[in-house]
């Protein structure tokens, strides 16, 4: 297939579709900003740390919150912070290890939960189990996604965590019958549906046998047959260098974002076209944990929680906020010096308390205006403004 030019489409009172080459035209249409700022809205403190919650998510209409523990889940309005519905897996037969998840099906109230290798559907209003919707019982579920059209969920199963190869299956939202089944020889992770829900990317790894990572990269395929829509990679033998979990950019359907990981190197990401396999843009970011970027669901900024530590530097801030496009930092949370007892705390727990240990991001809201964070004794909601 012949690599095409990056296009924009500007929705205006008639529809105008520009073709703009090259990339730096793009950054010049995505970096022209509003004042900026991010305030705390909402808070819920717990008395010790190992009540907070594992992680959350905003309903799609972000006005609740769904937090998880490790076997419950509680829903909240976060703006009056009443307690909507809870529910508990505690009850339910366990015989694996299997990480907890929700994915919100589209256009209705429904949700599903992974718990102990199977899945099961919710209301997402009440939390009432309402069925069973799938078992791997001679496999383990890795991974499941719903469609953002809502039609069906992309569940990856293998024998185990350690297998080479690894099962897709296709479920229809409505009986909950397998559509589609097929395998690819890797271990594929980071699964995103494209913005029609017909072609599936994942990240995938290759090791040398003896456990060490010699190529990582990136599959699409086509949701219903499996078949290889186009795939890129980057081999390790010149540097440490890790293509990381696939997103498409909003508004740039042939676009796809990767996290990049490299020795030495600033966090950075690189964009892909998605027809050709072809690399794009390498966008370079300051230096934060990487596990807590979140883009905005419309691409117009980035946050993150400051990597630093009292051993580092005089001073700590919760989060830096850039422009995706251009990696331009924009906004940044106030800076606060730390004290006598910041530094006795983190030598006294060997390092293990620092400020990315206790300020996390885990969503931000489809309409992109909030934040959902969890700290260290609470979780808490921040309003962009």
């Amino acid at each position: 297939m012949k690599a095409s030019a990056p296009s924009l489409r500007i929705q205006s009172g008639i529809g105008l579709l520009l073709i703009l080459s090259p990339f730096h035209s793009v950054l010049a249409a995505q970096t022209n900003h509003k004042p900026f700022a991010i305030k705390q809205a909402f808070e819920i403190k717990y008395g010790h740390a190992e009540h907070t919650p594992n992680w959350g998510r905003f309903s799609l209409d972000g006005r609740r919150v769904f937090l998880l523990w490790e076997k419950d889940v509680v829903v909240l309005e976060w703006r009056t912070k009443r307690k909507l519905a809870t529910v508990s897996f505690a009850h339910l037969p366990c015989i694996t290890t299997s990480s907890f998840n929700i994915q919100f099906i589209a256009g209705r109230d429904q949700l599903v939960a992974l718990y102990c290798n199977v899945l099961y559907l919710l209301d997402s209003q009440s939390l009432v189990i309402s069925r069973e919707i799938f078992s791997a019982k001679q496999s383990e579920i890795l991974e499941f996604v719903a469609a953002p059209n809502g039609k069906v969920v992309a569940v990856v199963t293998a024998p185990d965590r350690a297998a080479h190869s690894v099962t897709f299956l296709i479920l229809d939202t409505v009986r909950w019958d397998v559509v589609a089944k097929w395998g690819v020889s890797r271990y594929a992770s980071g699964l995103q549906f494209g913005p029609d829900s017909d072609l599936l990317a994942f990240e995938w790894s290759e090791d040398d046998g003896q456990k060490f990572t010699v190529r990582t990269g990136v599959e699409v395929r086509r949701v219903l047959t499996g078949e290889l829509y186009s795939q890129w990679w980057r081999d390790h033998k010149d540097g440490y260098v890790y293509i990381g979990s696939p997103r498409w950019v909003p508004g740039f359907p042939n676009w796809v974002a990767t996290d990049r990981s490299q020795s030495f190197a600033p966090f950075s990401i690189d964009i892909w076209d998605v027809h050709t396999g072809k690399h794009v843009r390498n966008i370079p970011y300051l230096e934060v944990f990487r596990e807590s970027i979140c883009f905005a669901p419309d691409w117009s900024y980035a946050v993150g929680s400051v990597a630093d530590d009292p051993e580092d530097t005089r001073f700590t801030q919760e989060f830096l906020v850039w422009e995706p496009f251009s990696g331009k930092l924009f906004y940044q949370s106030p800076k606060r010096k730390y004290l006598f007892f910041d530094h006795l705390a983190f030598r006294l727990s060997g390092g293990a308390w620092a400020p990315r240990a206790v300020f996390y991001i885990v969503d931000i809201s489809q309409d992109s205006k909030h934040l959902l964070v969890i700290k260290r004794k609470s979780i808490a909601v921040y309003k962009v403004e």
